[in-house]
This record gives C-alpha cells, structure tokens and sequence, in this order.
C-alpha cells in the first residue's frame, strides 16, 4: 500500500478498524482507530506512516504484546492524537497495553501526543524523538518511554514517563514555523546556534525537505513550502493537477490540507523518480531536469 491517505470526518464520527501492512507513505488522519485487540499497523519488513489528530483504542487483548503499532526498520510519524492503552479485551485485568513494539532500527517522531494507561509506550532501542507528548496512568507498573543503552531519545518539553534518561534535549525543530520562515528570508529571527545547524544540513534549497513540508499541520508553514518548492522545481517538474472532484469529497473545512497532503505526496513521487536527474543551475536559482 503505497501513497494513500485515510481522512475521516475527525475522532468523533469516523471510526477505521485495521490492521495494516507494507505501508509507504500512508498516512491516517482524523480517525477514531480501532485495533480490534492486534496491531492497527504491522510493519515487520519496513515502511512508512503517518498518523494525524486520531484516536487510538482497543488494542490492550493481553496476548502476546498488546501492542498498537509494531515495526522494523519503520518511519513513523505521529502527531496531535492519543493512545488509550487500557482499553481492549484485557481491560477488566487492570493492565493496559503499548503504544508502540520497535525492533532493529526505526525512526519514531511523536509529536503532541497523549498517551493513557498505557503499560509501555516504547522500548527506545533505535532513534526516537517526543515532543511535547503527555503521559497519564492509573497503573503503577507504567514505565512509559524505555531508554535502551543502543537507543537515542531526544525530547522537547516532555511530560511522558521516561525509564532510563534522554540523550539530550532540544528548542527547535527544523519543520518550525520560525526555521521556515527563516530559509525564507535569512533577516528573520533565529537563535545563532540554529542557524547555524539549518545552514549546514543545507535545507534551503532541499527540494525534499520542501515537498515534505506541504503537508505540515500548520497551514502558514504549508503554504510557504509549496510556494517555495514550485520555485526550486520550476520548468523541471509538470504542474501538479488534483481532480475538483476528489477535494469536494471531503468536508469543506479539510479540503486545503486534504489536497495540500495529495500535492505533497505526487511531488514526493515525482522527485523518487527523477532526482538522480536533476541538477541545480546558479543562473536560474532553480534545478533543471537532465533529458
């Protein structure tokens, strides 16, 4: 399943019950999930998700690992939703379930994330980040976030419970609206240090990281993204065309970050298979495609 986006009508209306595999680039956004007591999401031989403002339950079945999530060599991203670990078969038992089972190597974003009576939210045996996530239990036995020696965990303002200690904390994030801002025009306000650290990873002129950011949660941040990435691609990649009647089939008020999400994914598709192609030309301030 690849480049395909599940958009409910928000947590209260629209309930996904699923168990998804090889998964690239498929994101689930303003859905009540039901796991039925197994893995909402199953990626045991790699691949991609994006999770977007739902609501996660019923995956605490008290067999094998009660788990919600499970992957290796997984990206995940998650941001503005909650896991409610107690809920499931097992709940009268009075332990909850996991948020996440990660092995081998994995990138875990979470972003703005309740966790509820879970058990165990992750074993941090790869790269993991929590930014500003919550964590709430009733249970004594919660040890939340598990900090391995092998694993990195960075944090920004975490309030989840945290077993063994984060590698280091952090201010700022490179998708920020104040980072962005300042690619845009270096006069705008930014910390020396991260500055410094935008300039080196060279984000400015990223056709990538551009075409990642026009599905960011913030609309000002996605609007300045495709703006940007049209300029760095102009004459290079085709117009991008998204069907009237594909928006009009999704509430009024989720059609800009519906298409804006369906635009990110077709660049992303676009630059896969034509970046070993481009270079970049000084005179246009723009990358040409090599015929």
């Amino acid at each position: 399943m690849r480049d395909i986006a599940f958009v409910g009508l928000g947590r209260e209306k629209t309930t996904l019950m699923c168990q998804l595999q090889q998964l690239t680039r498929v994101r689930l956004a303003a859905l009540k999930i039901d796991c039925k007591d197994d893995e909402c999401i199953y990626l045991r031989k790699g691949g991609s998700a994006q999770i977007m403002n739902c609501l996660i339950t019923n995956y605490n079945s008290g067999a094998g690992g009660s788990n919600s999530i499970s992957g290796t060599g997984a990206t995940l991203l998650i941001e503005d939703s909650r896991f409610e670990g107690m809920t499931g078969r097992a709940q009268k038992r009075g332990s909850g379930g996991n948020a996440f089972d990660l092995r081998g190597t994995n990138f875990l974003y979470v972003r703005k994330t309740d966790f509820i009576d879970n058990e165990k939210i992750v074993r941090v045996t790869s790269f993991s980040v929590f930014d500003r996530c919550r964590s709430m239990s009733r249970m004594r036995s919660e040890t939340g976030v598990n900090v391995y020696d092998e694993g990195t965990l960075v944090v920004r303002r975490n309030r989840c419970k945290i077993k063994g200690e984060a590698s280091a904390e952090f201010e700022v994030s490179t998708d920020d609206r104040a980072v962005v801002k300042y690619l845009m025009d270096p006069k705008a306000e930014l910390d020396a240090l991260t500055k410094a650290a935008v300039e080196a990873l060279g984000l400015r002129d990223n056709p990538r990281y551009w075409a990642t950011l026009v599905h960011h949660s913030d609309r000002e941040v996605r609007f300045i993204a495709w703006g940007r990435l049209t300029s760095l691609l102009r004459g290079a990649m085709p117009k991008i065309r998204i069907a009237k009647k594909v928006i009009y089939q999704v509430p009024l008020e989720m059609r800009e970050p519906f298409e804006a999400a369906l635009r990110s994914s077709k660049a992303l598709q676009w630059l896969e298979e034509n970046e070993p192609n481009l270079t970049w030309s000084d005179k246009r301030r723009a990358y040409v495609l090599k015929k």
